[in-house]
């Protein structure tokens, strides 16, 4: 399971949660519980990788409130809290309460049924309103056995393809996401890297070029050796 994602690289963070986007929850559950239960430990080496300023920390205790969320988004990926209670301080007089029962740190951790602010939960994730804005309550009802029909609401997409483009500017249209018009031309992203690759090359052959030896071997290589 370890393969889908390299803990240790915060570029892979989300990669074990990216079932759910699949519906198969209960494989996102599996899969970073394990990476969490393998791969950080309560040793000078505890961490898979350089903590970069909690990072590393962070994944870890998301992972034990349940949630996961999303970068640049309001959205969090549900999975399963490792704690019968805990409770999030949001300030201003506001938290949010996780709770759990049935759960165990090895075998229980699949998701049975959800409760969010007192109301049956049928979406594998949540928005920033539902649960931080005003804070609010989860209650998970776990089990052994994977579950992915507790969740059978609003299909969970990705950002690419949550509908069109909508803008209020005067005179622009709006454009979906198949629209051609709206993909940045390929090419020009390839301009920098071959001049970039192309400065490297010279920088690379003006240092040969200094020193006799490399001049030589140089001339050699193109059959055009001079005397000089």
């Amino acid at each position: 399971m370890l393969k889908v994602s390299d803990p240790g690289n915060e570029v892979s963070f989300a990669s074990p949660y990216l079932f759910n986007f699949a519906g198969r929850q209960d494989l996102a559950v599996s899969t970073s519980r394990n990476i969490a239960r393998t791969k950080f430990k309560h040793t000078d080496d505890g961490l898979p990788g350089n903590s970069d300023s909690g990072a590393m920390q962070s994944w870890l205790l998301w992972n034990m409130i349940g949630l996961y969320p999303l970068t640049g988004q309001t959205t969090f990926l549900i999975h399963s809290p490792w704690f019968e209670h805990l409770s999030i301080d949001l300030g201003g007089g506001k938290e949010l309460v996780v709770s759990s029962t049935g759960g165990d740190k090895d075998s229980s951790i699949y998701v049975r049924s959800l409760k969010v602010n007192g109301r049956d939960w049928k979406k594998n994730y949540l928005d920033w309103d539902d649960v931080f804005a005003e804070g609010g309550t989860m209650v998970f009802e776990l089990s052994s056995k994977p579950n992915n029909g507790w969740f059978s609401g609003t299909k969970l997409t990705s950002p690419a393809s949550q509908g069109n483009i909508k803008t209020d500017e005067p005179g622009l249209a709006q454009q979906g996401p198949d629209d051609p018009s709206t993909l940045y031309p390929l090419w020009l992203l390839m301009i920098p890297i071959v001049i970039g690759c192309a400065l490297g090359w010279w920088n690379a052959q003006r240092s040969r070029w200094k020193t006799k030896e490399g001049f030589w071997s140089w001339k050699r290589s193109s059959d055009k050796i001079v005397e000089l």
